[in-house]
C-alpha cells in the first residue's frame, strides 16, 4: 500500500550507469517541470556504484532506481547485482533496468528475464535515439511507478539570503522568502505593518531566490502564524491578472529550481556515500 508521503510527495528517480547521451540532462530538467524528480550517478573511482546506491537507499528509501545494464561497472554483474538488490527488500525502493535500443530479440530477452524471471518491480526502458523520444519514453515509465504522486510541481527550497519585496498601500513590505515553484512562493513577511488581507494583490513583487532575481504580480492567498514566523502563500498572477508567471519566467524559473533541488540532493548524496568511506 501506497504511504502518505509517497502520495504527497512522489518519489525520486535515479539513473544509475546512465551517461548524458542513454538520459540527456535536458529531459531530467524537462521531467522536473512536469512535478518529477530524476538524477544521474555514475560510477568513479573515489566511490564504487554499489557506495552510492546504498547512499540513495538510505536517504530516499521510496526511490526509483533503475540501472543500466548496457554499461560496464567494475565488480558488477547486473543479473546477480539486480537480483541481490531484490532479495534485500530494500526499505520501499522500486528496481527496474534501462538500456539503449536493441533488436527486437534482445529487448524481449531481457524484458523476459527482468520483469518475469527477476520481476524488477520498476519495469524495463528501452530508450531510442533522439531527446524527445527519450524524455517521453521516461515520463510514461515515472507515470506508471507513480514517481510525482499528487503533486503537480517541484518546490525549491529558498537559501537564508532570498528574499521578497513589495510595496502595498503606499507602504514598503519586505520577508524571506522561503521555498518556490513556478506558480507559488511561500514567504515570512516579518515586520511591525499591520498584516496583508486575504487576496491582496501587489504590483511588481522582487523576489531574490538564490541569486536569481525575478519581478511578478502576485495574489495572497492564504496566511498563518507559526511561532514567531507570519506565513504567507502567493500566487504569481499576469498583468491581466490571469494566473502564472509569463511563459520566458517560467522558463528562467524552472531552470533555477531545477538547479537548486538538483544542487541539493546530489550534495546530500555525495556527502553520505563519502562519509560512508570514513
Amino acid at each position: 500500500m501506497i504511504n502518505s508521503n509517497i502520495e504527497l510527495f512522489g518519489r525520486k528517480t535515479f539513473f544509475f550507469a546512465a551517461d548524458n547521451q542513454l538520459v540527456p540532462g535536458a529531459c531530467l530538467e524537462r521531467l522536473m517541470k512536469h512535478g518529477y524528480e530524476a538524477y544521474l550517478v555514475g560510477d568513479s573511482a573515489t566511490a564504487p556504484l554499489e557506495d552510492k546506491v546504498r547512499a540513495v537507499i538510505r536517504l530516499y528509501p521510496d526511490a526509483i532506481l533503475f540501472f543500466n545494464i548496457d554499461a560496464s561497472v567494475r565488480g558488477i554483474d547486473w543479473q546477480d547485482y539486480i537480483r541481490g538488490l531484490l532479495a534485500a527488500q530494500e526499505a520501499n525502493i522500486l528496481v527496474g533496468v534501462v538500456y539503449k535500443m536493441c533488436a527486437p530479440e534482445l529487448e524481449s530477452q531481457r524484458k523476459s528475464f527482468y520483469e518475469q524471471n527477476l520481476r524488477v518491480s520498476a519495469g524495463c526502458l528501452m530508450l531510442e535515439s533522439g531527446e524527445e523520444e527519450i524524455f517521453q519514453a521516461i515520463r510514461e515509465i515515472l507515470a506508471r511507478n507513480g514517481a510525482r504522486g499528487r503533486r503537480n510541481l517541484v518546490r525549491a527550497d529558498c537559501d537564508k539570503d532570498s528574499t521578497v519585496t513589495f510595496s502595498c498601500n503606499g507602504e514598503s513590505r519586505s520577508g524571506r522568502l522561503l521555498d518556490i515553484n513556478v506558480t507559488h512562493f511561500l514567504c515570512d513577511m516579518k515586520g511591525k505593518a499591520a498584516p496583508l488581507p486575504m487576496f491582496q494583490k501587489v504590483k511588481g513583487a522582487k523576489l531574490r531566490i538564490n541569486g536569481f532575481d525575478l519581478q511578478s504580480n502576485a495574489v495572497l492567498i492564504m496566511k498563518r502564524q507559526s511561532l514567531d514566523a507570519n506565513l504567507c502563500i502567493f500566487m504569481f498572477i499576469k498583468q491581466d491578472d490571469s494566473p502564472d508567471l509569463e511563459r520566458e519566467q517560467v522558463i528562467q524559473l524552472n531552470k533555477k529550481i531545477y538547479q537548486i533541488v538538483t544542487d541539493k540532493n546530489m550534495s546530500l548524496l555525495k556527502a553520505t556515500y563519502m562519509g560512508r568511506k570514513n
